[in-house]
């Protein structure tokens, strides 16, 4: 029997949604998998002229160009066209010209008004991997000349996803906020390369202290610069022998080890559906201390497999200061986590949630 084809969007290769939709992948045996970017089609906002919009829309045929850009009707935005679709075989990412589907899952919910996707599929389902609302991402739609942003979520939910035939989301907190409005609903994500982290045995056991942070710096949110930055270097003037290890880029395969001399991460993110730092601490062996959000909520137990916190620098401080004094506790939690990580997001648990929902769409 013929196999149901998935198009997933995701916004750039070898980024955070690439990597999911690698991670689901592997899975999804049932199915074939391809993917295609939404910079591939971003829309491009401008003023354009009549004469412009005559010779990008008509007389592109005679241009030997593998693409054009199409001007809007409203002569407010162009977008590319190209002559042979964007869209891979996800196994090996094969370039295959391609558009038709039976099942398309855009991974934002914005992709929708920040590109034009030339792409049919008897269904199309969205994902919400952002723990905050407003949700991150481009908030101006240009079809509606709208701030997303300016909606509450009722209004966001009516306007972004109800058209949609199914929701993805990335944690618990997700689901219970989706839930009160539609059944058409999930939680599955993914870590990738999940079972090549390496573990560390020997957290807590050095005469330091080495707290470990990745992820983007510059986004507020995170609370890096704002709160945790500054306890740790409070802690430095004090006396303690902690050092901070973070990697802010890279190739993602760089961090399968770089938790392997890491005692402790430190998260103090206002919202997050993860974060990715929390899961590959966890998966090797390493605890955390982190606000009540995404992944931490649904897998820390205070003071038995980490320690919540708040957004707080002085309460951040105090805990690390604490664990740096009793490493006892810090070996306890450590020898938790993986455990208890697993149990709530292994990959085959969560790739499990999303096909018992795909088969809603046979």
């Amino acid at each position: 029997m013929k196999k149901k084809s998935i198009l997933f969007i995701a916004d750039l290769h070898n980024w955070a949604y690439h990597h999911l939709v690698k991670t689901w992948s592997n899975y999804l045996t049932d199915y074939d998998c391809y993917i295609a970017f939404s910079k591939d089609y971003e829309l491009s906002f401008s003023e354009f002229s009549a004469w412009e919009t005559f010779y990008s829309n008509t007389l592109h045929k005679f241009i030997p160009k593998p693409f054009y850009k199409k001007i809007h009707s409203s002569r407010s935005f162009s977008y590319p066209v190209h002559k042979k679709n964007l869209v891979y075989h996800v196994d090996g990412m094969v370039l295959i010209d391609k558009n038709e589907f039976d099942i398309q899952i855009d991974l934002a919910y914005y992709f929708q008004y920040v590109s034009k996707f030339p792409f049919n599929s008897k269904f199309k389902l969205v994902g919400i991997f952002t723990d905050s609302f407003p949700h991150e991402g481009p908030s101006f739609d240009g079809y509606k000349q709208q701030d997303t942003h300016d909606l509450d979520r009722k209004a966001f939910y009516e306007n972004y996803l109800a058209h949609y035939d199914g929701i993805l989301v990335g944690n618990e907190n997700l689901y219970q906020d989706y839930q009160l409005f539609t059944n058409s609903l999930i939680y599955s994500t993914g870590i990738y390369l999940q079972e090549e982290f390496k573990g560390n045995l020997n957290v807590g056991k050095s005469e330091g202290l080495i707290i470990g942070w990745t992820g983007n710096p510059k986004r507020a949110m995170k609370g890096f610069y704002e709160v945790i930055l500054p306890a740790i270097e409070e802690l430095q003037e004090k006396g303690l022998n902690i050092k901070l290890k973070t990697k802010f880029s890279g190739p993602y395969e760089e961090l399968l080890d770089f938790y392997t001399d890491v005692d402790l991460i430190v998260i103090a993110s206002e919202a997050d559906t993860g974060p990715s730092l929390f899961a590959e601490a966890s998966l090797s062996n390493v605890p955390s201390i982190s606000t009540k959000i995404g992944f931490p909520q649904a897998v820390i137990q205070d003071e038995i497999n980490g320690r919540f916190c708040l957004r707080d620098k002085t309460q951040i401080k105090n805990i690390i200061e604490e664990l740096y004094y009793d490493r006892s506790k810090l070996i306890q939690y450590s020898k938790r986590i993986k455990k208890d990580y697993l149990m709530k997001y292994d990959n085959k648990l969560m790739a499990q949630n999303l096909m018992e929902f795909l088969k809603k769409f046979n």
